[in-house]
């Protein structure tokens, strides 16, 4: 790894989420810290302590070269609070035998008009602008803005910092680097990892509820942002696109693509000897967001009903979270055989279990994500060079899929289709032909040590024009 120099320049990047931290998006930020002093770029990371974080690799933090200095600061987060509430009310409901609750006879339409819910009361209602305060003005790590602003303006006042970066989700963590850049006369680039929803948003497909002032003010405060950046970085062309017809006043050039990708040190000890199976073993690996997974889980028990023996040739296994509203349905599954769950898994553990499977499983059902979407788990499946099932609709995914050479795509809408599909696979797999041939140059051009140069180039550019106007 190549040492800093003296001409080396310095970029103070701001992310809420930092190893030791291990959730969705640390990766991204992780790598360009890792590559970004091959290009002569010395990376100075802003980012919250990790007090009470529950999921944390420190074989991630490993990966900073030790010249990359790290501020942690204190930080204050609502959504913990309420989320401990929650677990500490779920508990007492358990403990009295509420919980989960019992189902009741649908109501006929005379008992439904007459249990009709009465208007708010003035406390609840007077709760929820509070609660809608706390978490969505735009998010509830909005207070971590106080401590960020502190630390970064006496990191900005000691050290020689040419470009301000920051990236997102949470989109709170924009507005701590516009403020610095703005005070400190700095250029800012803007790194979306998602789109930030709010009202009137080409990029937004549906923000969350929100009170509409606050949605207004919001508004105003991401236009300001976007129009003051030097350069807004998005994952994927459809998303940058989507940035460009909702800002048209911001010239064209100003907007970059820059994907997620893989690194291939990350698979280094990777042995895939983790649980073999003679069965097909299909994969997914992160989160099953809500929405998304319906149409996947209704071929699967459609297969079950078929064939109840299928959970003899086949094995689904879920790495990471799952949304509450598949609950059920994956107990139901887990009950056949069919599908096991593994939970949260260290990263290096989940490739292991990804190079160790037949099948890689990326599902993009329903409306939670455009089909700008690019999952950042695409990217590692590619490198694993195992065939790729998307469930998902024609875009940007798809077409990565199939350029890479590995993917079967196959719409949410087809749900006959999908269970065609996993049968047609089983029955390759079952007479062992069942294999794609990547296509490595085209993967190639995801590798994060080139990703990472072409922010380092953006990060050139930005600071020439500043220089030069």
């Amino acid at each position: 790894m190549q040492q800093p120099s003296a001409n080396d320049r310095h970029v103070l990047m701001i992310t809420y989420v930092f190893p030791p931290s291990a959730w969705v998006g640390v990766h991204r930020t992780l790598k360009y810290c890792k590559y970004l002093g091959e290009h002569g770029w010395i990376p100075v990371v802003l980012t919250p302590r990790t007090t009470g974080v529950a999921f944390k690799d420190d074989r991630l933090l490993a990966q900073v070269p030790p010249y990359v200095q790290i501020h942690r600061t204190f930080d204050f987060d609502p959504a913990k609070i309420e989320m401990k509430l929650a677990e500490r009310k779920l508990k007492r409901l358990r403990d009295k035998g509420l919980w989960p609750p019992r189902k009741e006879a649908a109501a006929t339409d005379e008992e439904a008009k007459d249990n009709a819910p009465a208007r708010p009361s003035l406390w609840k209602r007077v709760k929820e602008t509070i609660k809608s305060l706390l978490k969505d003005s735009p998010d509830s790590h909005v207070f971590w803005l106080p401590f960020a602003f502190v630390r970064g303006v006496y990191i900005l006042l000691t050290r020689r910092i040419d470009v301000v970066y920051s990236t997102s989700p949470p989109h709170s963590t924009h507005m701590v680097a516009y403020l610095l850049a703005k005070c400190f006369r700095k250029p800012h680039v803007l790194d979306f990892r998602d789109p930030w929803c709010v009202i009137g948003s080409g990029s937004a497909g549906k923000p969350a509820p929100k009170l509409q002032w606050v949605l207004r003010w919001e508004t105003r405060a991401k236009r300001a942002i976007v129009r003051n950046a030097a350069h807004i970085v998005a994952v994927s062309k459809g998303e940058r696109d989507q940035l460009r017809q909702e800002y048209p006043e911001v010239e064209p050039a100003r907007f970059t693509c820059i994907t997620n990708g893989y690194d291939p040190a990350d698979f280094a000890s990777v042995s895939g000897d983790i649980e073999k199976s003679q069965k097909l073993v299909i994969i997914h690996a992160g989160t099953i967001y809500p929405g998304i997974a319906g149409e996947f889980f209704e071929a699967l028990q459609r297969l079950v009903s078929a064939q109840p023996n299928i959970a003899q040739a086949m094995e689904v296994r879920l790495v990471g979270e799952i949304d509450f509203e598949y609950f059920e349905t994956v107990r139901t599954l887990e009950a056949t055989g069919l599908v096991k769950v593994y939970g949260l898994r260290p990263h290096a553990e989940t490739l292991n279990l990804v190079s160790g499977s037949d099948l890689l499983l990326i599902l993009m059902g329903g409306n939670y994500f455009n089909p700008a979407h690019l999952p950042s788990k695409m990217f590692e499946y590619l490198h694993a060079a195992k065939p790729i099932l998307a469930i998902a609709r024609d875009g940007e995914l798809a077409e990565v899929a199939r350029n890479s050479g590995l993917g079967i795509v196959v719409s949410p809408d087809d749900v006959d289709g999908i269970v065609q599909t996993l049968l047609s696979i089983a029955e390759e797999h079952a007479t062992g032909q069942f294999r794609r041939e990547p296509d490595r140059a085209y993967i190639q051009s995801f590798e994060r040590a080139s990703l990472a140069q072409q922010l380092a180039v953006v990060l050139a550019r930005v600071v020439s024009e500043r220089e030069q106007a």
